[in-house]
């Protein structure tokens, strides 16, 4: 019987393997393609379990519920994704008490980012987004782990400096093309930040608009001192266009950085 599942963990990791490389694409027509993200997921955590190993992905946490994962080809796109069904920035559970500020455990990741390499490791670097429903090719949250551009930075920090803290405000001159919702924590402690909770303290927020909404927190340099600023895009009386989570945080830290 010992022999008959001695190689059961590497059957999972060949099966989980190729399922991730389904997730290359940038969308997915066929309905149960959207659930392959979570089907990868479920692999990793059952390899860990049995063997010990997160492969194929990148780390597995059990106890925090959450893995990091990578495609192996195509683009250098780094997750953190949960290990229990969490839809997407629309589910009602990201604004309950017990579920794991996501976010949070996805800043104590960032060193995975591909392309950040120790000497880049500047944490205003980093951008960590989630897309809205429309604009995800998965169905199970999926948080974007990359760099920001430093253009956008800088343009971020001279916009977020002239703005109050814990309100949400629309704000121009970020983005060429359109507006977009900033909030100014006011505390450079990712722990005691979550984003999606702050997306709820919006007075326009709805259930809708949320899920509508591309989410994404950045570490930006503000009057002398750092903090965290959460930017929200989503359709506006003008524009039905909306900033993806792929162009807030970028796949490829080098290139992104070495582009600036």
């Amino acid at each position: 019987m010992i022999r008959r599942f001695r190689f059961f963990p590497t059957i999972l990791a060949v099966i989980a393997l190729f399922a991730l490389i389904g997730l290359i694409g940038h969308t997915f027509a066929q309905p149960l393609k959207r659930g392959a993200l979570w089907k990868v997921v479920r692999v990793c955590a059952t390899n860990f379990h049995i063997a010990g190993k997160p492969y194929p992905c990148l780390a597995t946490h059990p106890h925090e519920g959450y893995v990091i994962l990578r495609p192996p080809v195509g683009r250098p796109d780094t997750i953190l994704s949960p290990t229990r069904p969490v839809s997407g920035v629309e589910d009602p559970q990201l604004l309950q008490a017990e579920t794991p500020n996501y976010f949070a455990a996805a800043w104590r990741e960032r060193a995975h980012a591909s392309g950040l390499a120790a000497h880049l490791l500047d944490d205003a670097n980093v951008a960590l987004a989630v897309n809205a429903m429309r604009g995800r090719s998965q169905d199970h949250l999926h948080i974007h782990i990359g760099c920001l551009d430093p253009q956008f930075r800088r343009a971020l920090e001279r916009v977020a400096s002239r703005l109050p803290p814990r309100v949400w405000t629309e704000s121009e001159g970020v983005v060429a093309t359109q507006s977009i919702w900033l909030y100014r924590t006011g505390g450079d402690d990712a722990e005691a930040v979550n984003p999606f909770l702050a997306l709820d303290e919006d007075p326009a927020m709805t259930a809708n608009l949320r899920a509508l909404t591309t989410l994404a927190l950045v570490r930006a340099s503000i009057g002398g001192h750092y903090e965290f600023v959460v930017i929200a895009s989503r359709p506006s009386a003008t524009s039905t266009h909306i900033v993806s989570a792929e162009n807030l945080a970028h796949a490829d830290c080098k290139t992104t950085l070495a582009a600036s």
